[in-house]
C-alpha cells in the first residue's frame, strides 16, 4: 500500500463519480520511457504533465504538493484547483523565509542519505511519522510502513527529489495563482515549521486558504485519511457551486437555474459568516428548541448537521453523542467559520446540498437541521435524500419556516414596490402534506410564532444582513433576484413609514413562523 491509498480511498467515498489518479515518483518516466531521475523541475513537471489529465484538480503531500503548485502554475486555466498537504512554499530555509527547515540540517541530511539511505530513510521515516500519533507503538509502526514504502523509491530518484525540496521556491507562484488554492499544515510537523502556515497563508491572493490541523504530524493524509478527504471534499464542493460556470453544451445535463440560486444562497451566507453568531440569538432559540426535541432513546453511530452554519447544532451534537459528527453547509465561509469556532471537537466538515447528500445510503443514525430545509427547492426532495442517507430506524428532526414568516418585512416592502424581498415559504397545510410521504414509520410537528423586535428599520436591515437572510432567491429563474440595495431618499421615506405602522411597545417586530418536526425512518 503507497501512503496515500487511505486517503484516495476516502476521497472516492467524498467524491463520488470522480477519477481519482494516484502517483508515486517511482511512476514518473521520462520521454523515452526511462525511470525519472533528473534534478531539474522542469523534466518532473513534463512527466507529471504526461501523467494527468487536463483540467484535473491538483493535489499534492510534501513534495508532491510543491511540485503539484509549481504544475498549476504551468498549467494556468488548464488547473482549476489546488490542494497542498504538509507542503512548503520553499522547504528549506532561505532570506525572507524563516518558515522553513535549516539549511544547514538539510545539507547534513542529503550527506547522510548519499553514505546510508536504507539508515537515513528510516531515520526520515521517523520525523514523518512524529507530531500525530499519541503512542508510541503506533507511531513505530507507522514510520516502518513508510519507511518501507519509502524503499520502493531507487536512491538515485530520491536524490533527484531532494534537490528539488532543496531549490523549489513557491512564493510568487502562489500568489499569482488562478486556480482555487487550499494549504492544509500540521500543528506538530517534525519537518514544515508550524509557522509555515502562516507564511504560505500570507502569499496567497485573497481566495486562497491555508489551515493547520491540531495535534497533527507530517503524516497526517495518511494518519488522518478521513479527516483530511473531508476537509478537501468540502472545499472543492464549495467552490464548484460557488464558482461554477456552465456552458451550453451542460444545459441539457444541470439545472442552471438550480445551481445559480444554490450559488446565491452560498455567497450570501458566505458574507455573512463572520457576523452570525452575534446575530442569531432566534437562530440558537430555535436550535435550542430543536435539541431538546431529540428522541432520548436515540444512540447513534452516526449524526449529520443539514445547514450546519457556523456550527452551534454540530458541536452540540458532537459534545451530547461523543461520536462521528458531520456538518454540512453550502456556504464555504461558514463552514471555514464553523471549523476555526470548534478546534476541539472531531467533526467532520462537508460542503452539500440537502437535495444531493454526499453520503452513502444508510450511512448515519441521526440528521438534524435547523432553519436552513427552507432554502431548498424542494422540502420533498430533500426528505427523500434524507431517508436515503439514514439508516433503518433513524431520526429526522428539523425546523423550517412556514407561510406567514417575515410578513412585516414583505407588508412594509408593499408601500415601495412589488417586488419580491422575502422568499416564499410553505403553508402549513402544504408541510403537512410533504412530511406524509411514505418511508416514514411516523412524524410529529408544531408549528409556533417568534418574534424578534427592533427599535426601527436601519437595526431590522442589519439584523437581516447579519444573518445572511437578506438573500432573496424566487421560485422560478425569470422571478429570482437578490435584494436590491435602496435607491433615494424617496424609496427609503416610503419603507421607513411603512415599517413604522408595524410598531408596538416592545418596538417594531418581524414574525417568525417555525415548524419543528421529528421523523422515524
Amino acid at each position: 500500500m503507497t501512503p496515500l491509498e487511505p486517503l484516495a480511498d476516502a476521497l472516492h467515498q467524498g467524491l463520488p463519480g470522480w477519477k481519482i489518479t494516484l502517483l508515486d515518483y517511482a511512476m514518473l518516466t521520462c520521454p523515452e520511457g526511462e525511470r525519472l531521475a533528473r534534478h531539474d523541475a522542469d523534466a518532473w513537471l513534463a512527466a507529471l504533465e504526461r501523467a494527468l489529465p487536463d483540467d484535473a484538480w491538483l493535489c499534492g503531500w510534501s513534495l508532491g504538493g510543491m511540485l503539484a503548485s509549481a504544475l498549476a502554475a504551468r498549467r494556468g486555466e488548464r488547473a482549476p484547483g489546488l490542494i497542498t498537504l504538509a507542503a512548503n512554499a520553499c522547504f528549506v530555509a532561505r532570506r525572507g523565509w524563516p518558515a522553513a527547515m535549516a539549511a544547514e540540517t538539510f545539507a547534513a541530511f542529503r550527506l547522510s542519505f548519499e553514505r546510508a539511505p536504507a539508515r537515513t530513510l528510516e531515520r526520515f521515516a521517523r520525523l514523518v511519522a512524529q507530531g500525530g500519533e499519541p503512542h508510541r507503538a503506533g507511531s513505530a509502526r507507522l514510520a516502518r510502513e513508510l519507511a518501507a514504502a519509502g524503499a520502493q523509491t531507487p536512491p538515485d530518484q530520491a536524490l533527484a527529489g531532494l534537490s528539488l525540496l532543496e531549490t523549489l521556491d513557491l512564493r510568487e507562484t502562489l500568489g499569482q495563482l488562478s486556480a482555487a488554492q487550499l494549504h492544509l499544515f500540521a500543528a506538530d510537523d517534525a519537518l514544515v515549521p508550524g509557522g509555515a502556515c502562516q507564511a504560505v497563508a500570507d502569499c496567497l491572493p485573497a481566495s486562497g486558504r491555508a489551515e493547520r490541523i491540531a495535534a497533527a504530524g507530517h503524516a497526517f493524509p495518511r494518519e488522518r485519511a478521513s479527516e483530511t478527504a473531508a476537509r478537501m471534499v468540502a472545499f472543492i464542493t464549495s467552490h464548484r457551486l460557488e464558482h461554477a460556470d456552465v456552458g451550453p453544451a451542460m444545459s441539457a445535463l444541470v439545472d442552471t437555474p438550480r445551481l445559480a440560486r444554490q450559488r446565491r444562497i452560498a455567497s450570501g451566507f458566505s458574507r455573512a459568516a463572520s457576523s452570525y453568531d452575534a446575530a442569531a440569538g432566534l437562530q440558537r432559540e430555535v436550535a435550542d428548541t430543536l435539541l431538546a426535541r431529540l428522541p432520548t432513546e436515540c444512540c447513534p453511530a452516526a449524526v449529520l448537521d443539514i445547514g450546519c452554519g457556523t456550527g452551534y447544532v454540530t458541536a452540540a451534537l458532537a459534545r451530547r453523542y461523543g461520536t462521528t459528527t458531520l456538518g454540512l453547509d453550502l456556504a464555504s465561509g461558514m463552514l471555514a467559520t464553523a471549523r476555526a469556532s470548534h478546534p476541539e471537537l472531531a467533526i467532520r466538515w462537508l460542503a452539500g446540498a440537502a437535495e444531493r447528500l454526499p453520503l452513502a445510503a444508510g450511512s448515519v443514525d441521526l440528521i438534524a437541521s435547523s432553519l436552513a430545509l427552507q432554502w431548498c427547492d424542494s422540502l420533498a426532495a430533500a426528505l427523500d435524500e434524507a431517508r436515503r442517507v439514514l439508516r433503518p430506524g433513524g431520526h429526522l428532526a428539523f425546523t423550517t419556516l412556514c407561510d406567514g414568516s417575515l410578513h412585516e418585512w414583505q407588508g412594509a416592502w408593499r408601500a415601495v414596490d412589488d417586488g419580491a424581498h422575502v422568499n416564499r415559504f410553505l403553508s402549513e397545510e402544504t408541510l403537512a402534506a410533504t412530511l406524509a410521504r411514505p418511508g416514514w414509520r411516523w412524524c410529529r410537528h408544531e408549528v409556533t410564532t417568534r418574534r424578534c423586535w427592533y427599535p426601527d428599520l436601519a437595526a431590522a436591515r442589519q439584523a437581516l444582513k447579519a444573518i445572511g437572510a437578506n438573500t432573496v432567491v424566487a421560485a422560478t429563474s425569470s422571478s429570482a433576484h437578490a435584494l436590491r440595495g435602496l435607491t433615494g431618499r424617496q424609496r427609503l421615506a416610503r419603507l421607513e413609514a411603512a415599517f413604522e405602522e408595524y410598531r408596538r411597545p416592545a418596538g417594531i417586530p418581524i414574525s417568525y413562523r417555525v415548524a419543528t418536526v421529528v421523523m422515524q425512518r
